[in-house]
């Protein structure tokens, strides 16, 4: 489809629209170490990110407070192709937000596929596919998450987020985590998790490994500065340390070699978070 009386034409796009929370009281309060780091973190990873060969087609574009991630999908909605770009595009941005959270910068964020148009000369960026994206993001994503449209669902040709999710966690590569939360699991049993929205970006999975178990403590410290310094946005953060308590309890009931690297070190600072 081509826009009437344009040079520029629709392409079939996945689209995240990412935002920093807190950004504005960062401006506000003249954090300029922490902007920076901001800055230089995203930067870095995303252009390390660009050097992967199968993620070397994700677009990026930083403005203010923002991050506009998106990649050109095939043009039959029956490519399987499209279903591994799905996959590595949503590895992309777990591996942003997961990075960022080490250094106590919160990503929240929609990801839709739909059409759109990009200039890479004039930066310029439009379409109901990005309109989509950033509804999500801001309508929806209230908690420090990245969530998937519907819409996703469909296009990949599965007839459910259950079944979407499944394919997609599929171990693939040198990438053996989770890709995205999953709700079918018993939570019950594993403390109080609202399943208030059926699709997100489960970042902190890749974290539960031995070498990288660390940095699960580094986060949990890391929630509770935050929301010290910014009361207000508690109700945030305690989403995060629910969603990281679940995931650890999860780990352990489900992972063979978890046992061995997880203390309770780690389930106290959550609890009396």
């Amino acid at each position: 489809m081509s826009l009437p009386n344009s040079r520029y034409k629709y392409s079939t796009y996945i689209i995240a629209f990412l935002d920093v929370l807190g950004f504005r009281e960062m401006i506000q309060e003249n954090q300029d170490e922490k902007i920076n780091q901001y800055f230089k973190i995203s930067k870095t990873v995303t252009a390390r990110l660009r050097e992967i060969y199968i993620k070397k087609d994700i677009q990026f574009i930083s403005f203010s407070d923002s991050i506009v991630a998106f990649m050109k999908m095939d043009s039959s909605k029956r490519s399987q192709g499209n279903q591994i770009k799905t996959k590595e595009f949503l590895i992309a941005l777990s591996l942003l937000q997961a990075e960022l959270a080490l250094y106590n910068v919160w990503l929240r964020g929609g990801v839709s596929v739909g059409e759109m148009t990009f200039n890479e000369e004039s930066r310029t960026i439009f379409g109901p596919g990005f309109i989509r994206a950033y509804d999500l993001e801001t309508k929806h994503a209230k908690f420090p998450r990245i969530i998937l449209d519907q819409n996703i669902i469909s296009y990949l040709n599965f007839d459910s987020a259950h079944s979407l999710i499944q394919k997609i966690n599929q171990p693939t590569g040198s990438w053996n985590h989770r890709v995205l939360f999953h709700w079918r699991q018993n939570l019950s049993k594993f403390g109080s998790f609202q399943k208030d929205y059926p699709l997100f970006v489960d970042y902190l999975s890749q974290y539960f490994s031995h070498e990288n178990y660390t940095k699960l403590e580094v986060i949990a410290h890391n929630l509770n500065e935050a929301s010290q310094k910014n009361p207000i946005a508690y109700e945030k953060f305690r989403w995060v340390a629910d969603y990281l308590a679940v995931s650890n309890k999860m780990a352990k009931a489900f992972g063979p070699t978890i046992e061995e690297i997880s203390n309770d070190d780690l389930s106290n600072k959550l609890e009396r978070f």
